[in-house]
């Protein structure tokens, strides 16, 4: 497939490896304009191409496939497939950086909304389940029906609606995929419930399509697929070298893509709100906790106050945590120097920088990028 952002850059992946290691040959289903009334993407076609290697999600036949006695590797849609290499989600670490994105937001009342057919999100609720009731939170849930009792889509609207009506507000819900956030935001227009001041809501795999064209944007967690898809390459080559391996390539989320969905800070206290706002403007700058007080009606103590009793940590760490923050994004998203990066934020030393990222992250800036930086 490539209708979405994730499958396209999968697919760019694995191109750049063929331009490096190659060149191959790719085959595609044609598009429905152009193969007329034929099956798409059926054993007849695929067998007749014979091909030396096939990537294939698991909602084709896989054991069909298997017959043919051809280097398989498999992406994990439906279910976690062992019997041979496969590409799965970290879904673990995705349910964890919803969850702690949702708590940097001040939220105290969490939700999530799946798809418990699928493995991967029943594996991203356990995870965002976990890491809030770590913290002493409970989490409310909503599955879509499934099987023969599947409701139509209109209906299923409609009792998502009634859920989210039900739940304690504001809420921060986390959607077990960018589809499935829209699908919460139309809900929440049925109710009539304003998104995100009453409910916040982050999904997964950061489909620019589908993260824009909702009203207001989605948030969303971006995983890296065009580094898995490289990394595919590499893996398709040692099978058609004759490697026998069931090993599985795994999809890591890199950062939270903020919009509109989640732009919000969740708590009663004016004073916070107002500093947490300053804050993350002015995450380049030099900024200090005497700036923060410039903003807000309160003294140093009570302002340090209403951060521990709020966010559970003070007005010189969320300084730092922002701060930190930005400088990982840039890392990811840009070829931007270490050097150049201190500059942007204010400092001449770019070992300074890196010691700052290190003590935060407990990595360096290089291998961050190294293990979450796109590849270009």
């Amino acid at each position: 497939e490539a209708s979405r952002t994730c499958e396209r850059d999968f697919l760019r992946g694995v191109a750049k490896y063929s331009r490096h290691h190659g060149p191959w040959a790719f085959y595609r289903n044609p598009k429905y304009y152009i193969r007329g009334g034929k099956k798409r993407g059926s054993f007849e076609q695929i067998r007749n191409w014979k091909p030396d290697g096939i990537i294939v999600s698991d909602t084709q036949d896989i054991n069909k496939l298997l017959k043919l006695k051809v280097p398989l590797i498999v992406h994990t849609v439906k279910r976690r497939y062992e019997q041979n290499a496969s590409i799965v989600g970290d879904c673990a670490k995705s349910g964890k950086m919803a969850a702690e994105h949702l708590l940097s937001c001040g939220f105290e009342n969490f939700a999530f909304c799946g798809l418990g057919k699928f493995y991967w999100s029943r594996e991203r609720y356990d995870s965002f389940k976990k890491t809030l009731a770590d913290k002493g939170f409970t989490v409310d849930l909503y599955e879509q029906m499934k099987g023969k009792r599947k409701r139509s889509h209109g209906a299923e609207q409609e009792a998502l609606a009634q859920w989210l009506d039900g739940l304690k507000k504001p809420v921060g819900l986390m959607a077990c995929a960018d589809d499935c956030s829209q699908s919460v935001v139309e809900a929440c227009k049925i109710a009539g419930i304003k998104v995100p001041d009453e409910v916040a809501v982050i999904g997964v795999d950061n489909d620019d399509m589908v993260c824009e064209l909702s009203n207001p944007p989605l948030s969303s967690i971006a995983l890296d697929f065009v580094r898995a898809g490289y990394v595919a390459g590499e893996l398709m080559s040692r099978l058609i070298d004759g490697e026998e391996t069931n090993e599985s390539i795994v999809v890591q989320p890199t950062h939270v893509v903020v919009r509109e969905s989640t732009d919000i800070m969740a708590v009663d206290d004016s004073d916070v709100a107002t500093a947490v706002r300053f804050i993350r403007q002015n995450a380049k700058k030099l900024i200090q906790v005497p700036d923060v007080l410039g903003v807000v009606e309160c003294s140093r103590r009570s302002l340090h106050s209403k951060f521990i009793d709020c966010l559970g940590r003070t007005v010189h760490e969320e300084i730092k945590r922002s701060r930190i923050e930005q400088i990982a994004l840039i890392l990811i998203e840009t070829d931007k120097t270490v050097a150049q990066i201190a500059f942007e934020f204010g400092y001449n030393d770019a070992n300074h920088i890196a010691r700052y990222f290190r003590q935060a992250k407990g990595i360096s800036p290089g291998d961050y990028r190294k293990k979450y930086g796109h590849i270009r």
